[in-house]
Formats: structure tokens, C-alpha cells, sequence
């Protein structure tokens, strides 16, 4: 009995040194470098994806041999949450275990987000923080074009010019937002753009956005002045260079602020945009309903829009909803 017992034992051990020798001859040949004549790649890793993604385009893109030793390597070195996004320049005589670690330092550019509704200014704090591009540097590359440096991810060169910057920026508000605004043929595309400014920063919700857009428009029309807070934040964050905020509290006595972007001294539309627009924004102004009742628009002080027919509805609300009463 014990001679059959160590008889099968044998081709056990047997068949189990194949599958660890194979494994050993896989693991060895998945991470050797991949060989071959093709140039340099450059491999884009986008912000948030998961490494099973980055390991499979690996795979695909013919730079690691097998996508399961890659990330057995990547978590044999702890290295899955140091992993950047960016764009990254391999070659085809890399090992699997080199391409692991330059993911983690050696990308060429990085993504940056451009939040929607910001000014110039609040766009070139940013650069200078995540590129070292200089402030005022950027501030002269983007003069006049406000409104036009499009909120959205952008992967920008490490080593990047404020032109290259807002080349790329004002090409991107041609693709995204350019086909939006050649929808209205009623208002020309500066109107759109300014319009569009002031509604990013007066209400949040598409619905409500294309409300206050009628509302403004309708005001324009008939030669009343627009009384957009935002435009008087702008005034006087100008004034302060930022030094309360770049969307600074206003108070009763900033609407005397001189200044052509003052709404409520002054009928029509300011000069120019004072933000940059969503395209969510831009949006609502080519859709904005004129024929509605309303006039008259406020936001509570959680942002919630209330919209008022007459004078006296609106001196209700403000009563109501900014000082002190009952809130919804």
C-alpha cells in the first residue's frame, strides 16, 4: 500500500514542477522588455484612471507583454497609488518594472482642471501652482480674452508657455462652444459670451440659468439696467486685487462703485464677459425663454433661485429669503 501511495506522489510532484517552472519561464518572458523596432511612444494615462485600465492600453500599445504581470509587479512594489496622469514617453527597450516606475515620475505634461465661472486671474493662481508659470506673465497672454478660455481638463506640457496656454484654451472654446453659439442668430457671440459670464455666476441649475438669461435679456431689451451682483463683485475685486476674494461679498454701498461693469448704475451690458462660461451657460443663454412673466430673480443664501413678476413680489422675496425670514 505505501509503495502505490508513493507511486501517484511522484507524478504529483511532478506535474506540479511543470506548472512552477512554466510559471517561472512566464513571469520571466512577460517581464522582459518588449523588444522590437518601433519608435518611441508617448502613453497617456487620463485623471482617475484605475491601473486595470492602464495596464490593459499598456498591453494593447505593444509596451508590456502581459497586463497580470504588470500589475503584479506594480503591487509587488507598492507602487499603485503613486501612479500620475499625464503623458509619458517609453521606448521599446524598457523593462515592464521601468515603465512601472516612470509612471510614477516621469511624466512629460499634466492635467490640470479649469473650473467653469473662474476669472482669468483665479485660472493664472492655478498655473502658477501646479506649472510655475509667473502670474502676471499670464495675465499679459490672456489680456482681453476673457470669457473665452474655456473651463475643462486640459494636459498641459510641464514646460509650457502662457501663449501656448491660451492658444490652446481659445482653441478649445472654438470646438466646444462655438457650435452652441452659432445657434442664435438673434444675439452676436460677444452678447452670448457676456451674457453668459453673468449668468454662470448668478444661478447653478440649467433650468434656472435659462430663466435668468430671459430675465436679462428682457431687461436689456427694454432699457432697464441689469442689477447683476456679480458684475459689482467683479468691480471690486478688481479694486482689491483679489485681496477678499475674487467674488468678494457686496454691500449697499459697492453699488456706487464707478465703473462701466456696474449693472446697476449703468443700462446695457457690461463691456465684456467677467468669467469664463460653461458651455452649460452658454447654453441657457442660447435657450433662454423670453415670454415668461418674470422680471425679477434673486438667489438665497443656499443658492436656490426665486423669481418674482413685479417690483413689489420682489421686494417680498428679498424680505423673505435674505433678511431673516422664512426660508424654503
Amino acid at each position: 500500500m505505501k509503495g502505490k501511495r508513493k507511486g501517484r506522489f511522484y507524478p504529483l510532484v511532478f506535474i506540479l514542477g511543470l506548472l512552477i517552472l512554466g510559471m517561472f519561464l512566464w513571469g520571466r518572458w512577460a517581464l522582459s522588455p518588449r523588444g522590437g523596432d518601433f519608435p518611441k511612444k508617448i502613453f497617456v494615462v487620463s485623471r482617475g484612471e484605475g491601473l486595470w485600465s492602464i495596464a490593459r492600453k499598456l498591453e494593447e500599445q505593444g509596451l508590456v507583454k502581459d497586463k497580470f504581470w504588470f500589475l503584479a509587479l506594480v503591487y509587488y512594489y507598492r507602487l499603485e497609488n503613486k501612479i500620475q496622469a499625464g503623458s509619458f514617453r517609453f521606448s521599446p527597450d524598457m523593462s515592464p518594472k521601468e515603465i512601472a516606475f516612470s509612471l510614477t515620475k516621469g511624466r512629460l505634461d499634466k492635467w490640470i482642471t479649469i473650473i467653469e465661472g473662474w476669472r482669468r486671474e483665479q485660472i493664472g493662481e492655478k498655473l502658477e501652482k501646479e506649472l510655475g508659470i509667473p502670474l502676471e506673465e499670464f495675465l499679459a497672454a490672456s489680456k482681453g480674452k476673457e470669457g473665452y478660455l474655456f473651463p475643462d481638463s486640459y494636459l498641459f506640457p510641464l514646460k509650457s508657455t502662457p501663449s501656448l496656454i491660451v492658444a490652446k484654451m481659445e482653441e478649445n472654446f472654438q470646438k466646444k462652444a462655438m457650435p452652441v453659439v452659432r445657434l442664435n442668430s438673434q444675439l452676436t457671440p460677444q452678447q452670448i459670451v457676456i451674457l453668459a459670464s453673468l449668468v454662470e455666476r448668478e444661478a447653478r441649475d440649467f433650468s434656472d440659468r435659462r430663466l435668468v438669461a430671459g430675465i436679462l435679456i428682457k431687461r436689456w431689451r427694454h432699457h432697464w439696467p441689469l442689477q447683476v451682483d456679480a458684475t459689482i463683485q467683479y468691480i471690486k475685486a478688481n479694486i482689491t486685487q483679489g485681496k477678499e476674494g475674487w467674488w468678494p461679498k457686496v454691500t449697499s454701498q459697492d453699488l456706487q462703485l464707478s465703473s462701466p461693469f456696474n449693472t446697476y448704475l449703468y443700462r446695457g451690458l457690461p463691456p465684456a464677459p467677467i468669467c469664463n462660461p460653461s458651455l452649460q451657460a452658454i447654453r441657457a443663454v442660447v435657450e433662454a425663454p423670453t415670454d415668461t412673466p418674470y422680471w425679477f430673480y434673486l438667489s438665497d443664501k443656499k443658492g436656490k433661485v426665486h423669481f418674482a413678476v413685479t417690483h413689489e413680489e420682489h421686494l417680498a422675496n428679498i424680505k423673505r429669503f435674505l433678511q431673516g425670514g422664512e426660508e424654503d
